[in-house]
């Protein structure tokens, strides 16, 4: 599992839209599913969706002064392959009143 940070902070009473762009592990592959897990914190996933190479989630809340960790798993076709590939990565935001 890969962690990394997103750089801008989430203010508590923002709904922001945060992406994970995918294009270096697809290749020529297509996303087909994303799901986004909160795996610590307070923030909501309001809605999600797959945009080409990247994967978005709009968030909404969270408490301030905290770190929340979001997971993202996807399926992708694979040309090449003769089944899907399963990808996931970790990302790590702060919350903090902007």
């Amino acid at each position: 599992m890969v962690i990394e940070t997103w750089e801008r902070p989430k203010d508590p009473d923002e709904v922001i839209e945060y992406f994970i762009l995918w294009a270096r592990p697809l290749r020529t592959a297509t996303i087909l599913t994303s799901e986004w897990t909160v795996l610590q914190g307070s923030v909501t996933v309001a809605q999600s969706g797959i945009d080409k190479s990247r994967t978005w989630a709009l968030l909404s809340g969270g408490a301030d002064g905290t770190y929340c960790v979001l997971h993202n798993q996807i399926v992708t076709s694979q040309i090449f392959a003769s089944q899907n590939q399963v990808l996931e990565k970790s990302v790590r935001l702060k919350i903090k009143s902007i």
